[in-house]
């Protein structure tokens, strides 16, 4: 599974900025989010959400003659500096692709001149927010990746993913 792939050198820089990338499949399979495979390519790839938030298989941010596991291994490498390793958290993987996520809001480069608008119209700022849809987070974001570690007859051991930026305390009902 990959996000981006991209197999030949070309007759010029591919630019790929202000993307999400965004694999949570649960196959055993091999996953990167970007995967050059043409080490001769011109490739500049920055701004963009690179998240990887499978847990099986072998998972991996990029390739580039070789794997990168992490997003730190791949800005070693020359790529994505700019870039984060984050769930968008997506109002509805299945049918709304809107982020919610804090922290990608905005960090995408200036491409007005190229995309001035999202898909629906909307136009773009200087700043914008990677991905097809310019949003506004939420005030209060829902927990993602909830699940139940240890389940007995009168307790349950829950763990789940904070996707706010303090992370100092939560409400279960």
């Amino acid at each position: 599974i990959r996000g981006f792939f991209q197999s030949v050198a070309g007759s010029g820089p591919v630019v790929l900025k202000n993307n999400i990338f965004h694999i949570e499949n649960g196959n055993d399979g091999l996953k990167h989010c970007i995967y050059i495979t043409s080490t001769a390519a011109q490739v500049i790839s920055n701004n963009n959400v690179l998240s990887m938030q499978s847990t099986s298989g072998a998972t991996n941010i990029g390739y580039f003659g070789t794997d990168y596991e992490t997003l730190e291994d791949w800005q070693g490498a020359g790529f994505d500096s700019l870039s984060v390793d984050v769930d968008p958290v997506f109002i509805n993987a299945q049918n709304n692709l809107t982020p919610q996520s804090v922290n990608i809001h905005e960090i995408g480069a200036d491409l007005t001149d190229i995309v001035a608008e999202d898909i629906f119209g909307t136009v773009r700022s200087e700043t914008p927010s990677p991905g097809a849809i310019e949003f506004e987070p939420a005030d209060c974001l829902a927990p993602s990746g909830l699940s139940i570690d240890e389940l007995t007859f009168n307790s349950a051991e829950l763990s789940w993913t904070d996707n706010t930026t303090t992370g100092e305390m939560w409400l279960i009902e």
